[in-house]
């Protein structure tokens, strides 16, 4: 586990910082889930390969509006169960239904994750990853985060999600990090 107060740019395997959030990276999923508190999981499993998917989990708290389809199955790309969610372009866009405070995926290949807290970023990583399937990256906020996006660092090209994992923010303890997160966002140096 790594702690980063979002504070200098580094690339790689590194948060950059683009506001003053704490967004602690994890590579292990054991290690993220100890810290995420309850969480939703969604494995892409419901619907049939090529299936477009766009609001298809929103009781699951998540929606997808760019063009992502459900892929499987392939042991090789999706290893937890055979089944995943892939970009037909070079991005997958989550919006979650209410604000988050941990995320995480197993993917494979290589991705970079942006966070956002409203319309703010809130951080960055950039190509993060390996070869085959199995990856995994798992963050938690000091802030909710509203909306997360996955990229291909290497364009023309896809990326995909094995297993997403994010844990709501509960109702009423929502109200007090978003304006939290909306008044960092809004203060500039």
């Amino acid at each position: 586990m790594r702690c980063h107060q979002l504070a200098a740019a580094v690339i790689g395997l590194a948060i950059v910082p683009v506001s003053d959030a704490a967004v602690t990276e994890f590579g292990s999923f054991d290690d993220w889930a100890s810290g995420a508190g309850a969480f939703t999981e969604i494995g892409f499993t419901e619907f049939p390969d090529l299936t477009e998917i766009v609001d298809q989990y929103r009781d699951q708290g998540v929606l997808f509006p760019g063009l992502d389809v459900v892929q499987g199955p392939s042991e090789a790309a999706y290893p937890i169960d055979q089944w995943g969610l892939s970009s037909v372009d070079d991005f997958i866009d989550m919006q979650f239904v209410d604000p988050i405070s941990a995320f995480a995926i197993h993917f494979p290949g290589f991705t970079s994750i942006r966070m956002w807290s409203g319309d703010t970023v809130i951080g960055e990583v950039i190509d993060v990853g390996g070869g085959g399937g199995g990856n995994f990256i798992g963050f938690t906020f000091d802030v909710p985060v509203t909306r997360v996006e996955m990229i291909e660092p290497f364009p023309p090209g896809i990326v995909n999600i094995d297993q997403l994992y994010f844990t709501v923010i509960p109702g009423p303890a929502a109200l007090p990090l978003l304006v939290i997160g909306l008044l960092r966002g809004r203060r500039r140096r």
